[in-house]
C-alpha cells in the first residue's frame, strides 16, 4: 500500500509541476509575442503617416484660452501621448493617453496623470497640411462643474 501510496503522489507532483512549468512557458511566450515580436512586425510593415515628435495647441474651451505641449510616441497604428497644459486655467497638469491613427483619422482618449482626478476626454483629429497641423473636436468633461462639452481642437508639429 504505501508504495502505490508514493506512487500515486510522485504523478501527482510531477503532472502539477508539469502543468505549472506549461502555463509559466505559455504566459512568457505571449507576453513576447503581444509586447516584442507583434509591435516589431507592425513597424516594418506600416506604410501610414508618421506623427511622432513634438506638438503644440492652442485652443479656447469655456471662455479659457489652453496652449499645451505635446509629445507622442508612435509604434505603427498605435501611438501614445504625453501632454501638458502651459498656459490656460489647466497650467502645469499632466495628461497621459493612448490612440491609433488610420487613413490620417486620429484617435485618442486622455486622463490627468494623477490619481484621484476625473478630468479625462478624448479628441478626434483629421491629419492635414502634409502632416504638419492636425485638426478636429476634443469631448472632455470639466474637471470643476463636471459637464461634458466639445471643443474644435488643433494642433501645430513643432519643427526643429
Amino acid at each position: 500500500m504505501p508504495e502505490v501510496l508514493l506512487q500515486i503522489l510522485s504523478d501527482l507532483f510531477v503532472g502539477t509541476t508539469a502543468g505549472l512549468v506549461a502555463t509559466f512557458l505559455t504566459v512568457v511566450f505571449s507576453s513576447l509575442w503581444k509586447n516584442v515580436i507583434e509591435p516589431w512586425y507592425e513597424e516594418r510593415v506600416y506604410q501610414g503617416i508618421r506623427i511622432e515628435g513634438r506638438w503644440e495647441s492652442t485652443v479656447t474651451i469655456d471662455n479659457d484660452r489652453q496652449v499645451t505641449m505635446w509629445n507622442i510616441s508612435q509604434v505603427a497604428h498605435k501611438i501614445s501621448v504625453h501632454f501638458v497644459a502651459i498656459e490656460g486655467r489647466n497650467k502645469n497638469n499632466h495628461y497621459k493617453g493612448r490612440g491609433e491613427i488610420h487613413n490620417l483619422s486620429v484617435t485618442v482618449i486622455y486622463a490627468k496623470n494623477q490619481r484621484y482626478t476625473l478630468d479625462k476626454g478624448c479628441l478626434l483629429l483629421k491629419v492635414t497640411q502634409d502632416g504638419s497641423a492636425m485638426k478636429g473636436y476634443i469631448l472632455h468633461e470639466d474637471n470643476l462643474s463636471g459637464e461634458v462639452s466639445t471643443a474644435e481642437y488643433s494642433l501645430l508639429r513643432i519643427k526643429k
